[in-house]
């Protein structure tokens, strides 16, 4: 089911450009109203909406979401709230357009695969002095409505003193993402093109099931749009390489 902004937004590019101009000022002002009276709510809570104890699953948090509408907007506003959400969660939790996704609990091969890429990579990083390498869950924020996590995240030096305790709040330089059955195409695409949109110079995609790694790097298309193309690819075996980590070449049987 299409949300009302989506609606909207599909009226809205068939209508002429005053019109179009005047329908997409219409809908910001229904969204900031919203986010008003939404506000109001979070800010009159005296007590946390979840029980304290000393971890919490991907059940936990969808129990405090339930609590809210179906259509509530999400922002990063309330992922920072301490009473909505609790601290040092290791429950991968993104928000994409207002809407919250609460992602299930890896598993064993895509935590091997993740560490068998982060540990040749922060290698090749620390040797040459390049950044710092991160792994989830670190937020990048990308404005109040995306809020994402990807896998690994490579933040050039000069940008290591920005990230602070609550994330990433600029375009790292390099993202990479382990594609599980879990992550549907329509939602793995929109977030590809938030990290385009941000500024993110390199994407690179791990598929477990292909033993594939695609790396694609930042462009833009014939209209302006910032658009991610094919840089380096290898499916069951092989060798992919970095254009931001000029060097930096990865085996595919080190990964697999």
């Amino acid at each position: 089911m299409q949300t009302l902004e989506k609606k909207l937004a599909t009226t809205i590019s068939a209508l002429k450009e005053e019109k179009q101009k005047y329908l997409l000022e219409l809908v910001d002002k229904m969204i900031l109203e919203e986010l008003e009276e939404q506000k109001k709510f979070t800010d009159s809570l005296e007590k946390p909406l979840y029980e304290e104890k000393s971890s919490y699953n991907a059940d936990d948090i969808l129990a405090i979401v339930n609590q809210f509408p179906k259509d509530k907007l999400w922002t990063f506003a309330d992922l920072d709230n301490e009473l909505i959400f609790p601290n040092d969660l290791m429950v991968k939790i993104e928000i994409l357009d207002y809407k919250i996704y609460v992602m299930s609990n890896p598993t064993p091969i895509h935590q091997e695969i993740l560490t068998n890429i982060s540990a040749h990579l922060s290698i090749f990083v620390r040797q040459n002095k390049l950044g710092k390498t991160y792994v989830a869950p670190v937020s990048v924020h990308i404005n109040d409505k995306n809020s994402v996590e990807p896998d690994i995240i490579f933040v050039i030096k000069k940008d290591v003193e920005k990230v602070t305790d609550k994330g990433i709040d600029f375009a790292p330089s390099l993202v990479i993402e382990v594609i599980s059955p879990a992550n549907y195409k329509k939602l793995r695409e929109k977030k590809k093109q938030q990290y385009a949109d941000f500024g993110v110079l390199e994407y690179w995609e791990v598929y477990p099931n292909k033993k594939q790694i695609k790396i694609d790097t930042l462009s833009e298309d014939e209209e302006g749009k910032a658009v991610y193309t094919l840089f380096s690819s290898a499916t069951k075996k092989g060798i992919v390489k970095s254009n931001v980590l000029e060097g930096f070449e990865l085996d595919l049987e080190n990964v697999f």
